[in-house]
């Protein structure tokens, strides 16, 4: 066990909530010891996948059976060619280097993101994760994951009856296409009469 084993820094929760602070500071300073922190609050967003926009087709092979490389026009349509097709390479490697160096952005991005991920599986009830698995990133995780523990300390008296109506209220958000509120401000679920 050591600083990167998540198991060994980051509490597992306990089921009344009331270990929500040392599970937050522990995450954040898990997240600062990858160098993951902003993957966790949601400021790095996940690279664009690489683009290959602009790469070139190489041309046919000249054809130089019927060239004489003793006549001037000869020569310069060989010489041109040969700086066209290098002029082609060059600009195919440019946009493929770059390609390359965004593949590893996004890898690294998606590890950093994973890391993440596994730490919420290992410090958080079943039930909880149950209501975030299909979540797409760390930091939505994360967000859904401190809005649900601070309901659930001061909401329900187990977590498996709020984790029902936790996991009803985020149904009802996502059908109407609308996210928690944030912090500070609330919002009523059901219709006023």
């Amino acid at each position: 066990m050591g600083i990167y084993d998540s198991q060994a820094i980051v509490p597992k929760r306990d089921t009344t909530g009331m270990n929500f602070w040392k599970w937050d500071a522990a995450i954040l300073l898990y997240g600062q010891i990858h160098d993951a922190t902003d993957v966790l609050l949601g400021v790095q967003k996940q690279p664009h996948e690489p683009l290959y926009a602009g790469l070139l087709k190489p041309q046919e092979p000249l054809d130089v059976t019927s060239m004489d490389y003793t006549r001037p026009e000869d020569v310069a349509t060989i010489a041109a060619r040969k700086a066209f097709d290098n002029n082609v390479k060059a600009n195919n490697d440019l946009i493929k280097k770059a390609a390359e160096r965004q593949k590893s952005k996004v890898k690294f991005w998606c590890k950093l993101d994973a890391l993440l991920k596994m730490t919420f599986l290992g410090s958080i009830p079943r039930e909880v994760y149950g209501t975030i698995a299909t979540l797409s990133t760390a930091a939505q995780h994360y967000s859904e994951i401190a809005e649900f523990l601070k309901l659930r300390c001061s909401d329900c008296s187990t977590t498996t009856k709020f984790t029902d109506k936790f996991r009803a209220s985020l149904s009802k958000l996502r059908d109407l296409k609308l996210n928690l509120p944030k912090k500070g401000k609330s919002i009523s679920i059901h219709p006023r009469h």
